[in-house]
């Protein structure tokens, strides 16, 4: 393949020269067949890096000996000036490696830091910029999500005029090196905020196959997104960040309900960290889309989600549902008259009496936007009704509350059909408009006791009052 006609003779290279497209690739079989026996056992090579790993010294001695062996019998000469032995932490492969875990090389970061002073003027310096940084995208979660508007810069627009210093035609969506950008603020505090996620990378841990992954995966309309972690220790310590951005075809997931979410974790298991989970007896994946949980078992899917099933199915893992951000001050309000052993039961954090007497004292002051989950903490912890703040609460008799729902304009209609026991037909469902129609949806839960209009939930000793914030006259308790 390298052989050339001069007029002395044919002549042809005996050792791989620089610049063959195939070069690296004979270089790195070379290696491992040379290390067969011993590679990833003591040693993993990496074209010209070997990098040798032991648990004591007296093992860390007998491996390096292996090694040197080997690399002697098939005549490889190493420079002793490169050479690192008996260190606790060497660099390899732009990546420092030590019994901790990976890590970047501060050396690097110079690098990256000189980043903030410069300001990309054309294509080509966006692409050199986003080189440099996706190489440490392991290390920075949601990498793609926050660099999308730097990726944005690279994609070809309706209407761009074309380079003129190329006088080729564009090939595809590629743009050309030479394309001036618009670098805008935004544009570099978003480069500000991936070099500061680099100044302070964290410390990834090994994977220990014998050990179950766990897997968290997200998806938005910005992009897909997915941690490994791994429990060691006792403690969850992230293996890998995966991120990418959406292709064009895929920004229509959207409209689909859940299917982005599915792409997410497909893309996540079968792709990105594919090494890591296809020998794994088993693993769980965390998706804060309920329906995936059962995705891997139904079959109202299409030909895409069979598709994808099937590329799942190599894999051994549980699907389960992790909700969102639940614990806010509505959410508090419906869910705590039925389920507060439940939902007291999922905190994870107790807190001081002293402390939630400050933060009820402090509600005042917020005019009541948070005396819910305080009321509920009091209701966990078992204080005594006596000790509890209430003397500036106002006090709402029953009387006060029936003359409220009478005068309310959407709740008196709906009060006088059940205190009059009327049946409620479709002609009088089809009268109703706007939010009255909305409260008889609730029509086989509302009762009337005592002259109050209750709406009963699930448990039949608990109670909720209905009130209207359009008419202002009632105020819940």
């Amino acid at each position: 393949m390298t052989a050339f006609i001069t007029p002395w003779g044919l002549y042809e290279w005996v050792r791989i020269p620089f610049g063959l497209s195939n070069a690296p690739a004979a270089f790195q079989r070379s290696m491992e067949e040379m290390l067969d026996a011993l590679r990833d056992e003591c040693c993993i090579p990496y074209l010209d890096d070997v990098l040798c790993y032991t648990k004591s010294f007296e093992e860390h001695v007998e491996s390096i000996r292996k090694v040197l062996r080997a690399l002697q019998c098939h005549g490889v000469k190493l420079k002793p000036e490169k050479c690192e032995i008996f260190r606790s932490e060497v660099r390899y492969v732009g990546r420092l490696v030590s019994a901790e875990g990976v890590r970047i090389d501060p050396k690097d970061l110079e690098a990256v830091r000189s980043l903030t002073t410069r300001t990309p003027q054309t294509v080509g310096d966006v692409r050199r910029l986003l080189g440099l940084l996706s190489y440490y995208r392991a290390f920075i979660q949601d990498f793609s999500r926050t660099a999308k508007p730097l990726y944005e810069l690279l994609q070809a627009k309706p209407g761009r005029i074309r380079d003129t210093y190329s006088k080729k035609k564009d090939k595809g969506p590629q743009v050309p090196s030479r394309t001036p950008v618009e670098w805008t603020r935004d544009h570099q505090q978003i480069l500000g905020e991936l070099i500061d996620m680099l100044t302070s990378p964290p410390i990834l841990a090994y994977p220990d196959f014998n050990l179950p992954f766990t897997l968290h995966t997200d998806a938005s309309e910005r992009g897909l997104g997915a941690i490994l972690y791994q429990r060691q220790d006792g403690r969850l310590r992230v293996i890998a960040y995966g991120s990418r951005t959406l292709t064009t075809a895929e920004r229509n997931y959207r409209l689909h309900s859940g299917k982005l979410e599915f792409l997410a974790l497909k893309w996540a298991v079968c792709e990105k960290f594919r090494d890591y989970l296809f020998y794994a007896p088993h693993f769980t994946v965390y998706t804060d889309n309920n329906p995936l949980t059962y995705v891997m078992s139904t079959a109202k899917l299409n030909a895409v989600g069979h598709r994808w099933v099937g590329e799942l199915s190599d894999f051994r893992f549980d699907v389960k549902y992790r909700p969102g951000k639940v614990n806010i001050d509505a959410d508090t309000l419906s869910r705590l008259p039925l389920e507060i052993e439940a939902y007291t039961s999922e905190c994870t954090e107790g807190l001081p009496t002293g402390a939630i007497q400050a933060a009820w004292e402090g509600s005042q002051v917020s005019k009541m936007k948070d005396v819910a989950w305080v009321a509920a903490l009091y209701m966990s912890t078992g204080e005594d009704e006596s000790r509890q703040p209430t003397t500036w609460l106002p006090t709402i008799g029953q009387n006060e509350l029936i003359q409220a729902q009478k005068e309310d304009a959407v709740i008196s209609q709906v009060r006088q059909w059940k205190e009059d026991g009327v049946t409620l037909t479709d002609e009088m469902r089809g009268v109703l408009t706007g939010t009255n129609r909305k409260l008889v949806y609730e029509w086989n839960k509302l009762q009337l006791e005592g002259g109050l209009l209750y709406r009963r939930t699930r448990r039949e000793n608990n109670l909720s009052y209905l009130a209207s914030t359009k008419a202002g006259t009632g105020t819940p308790p």
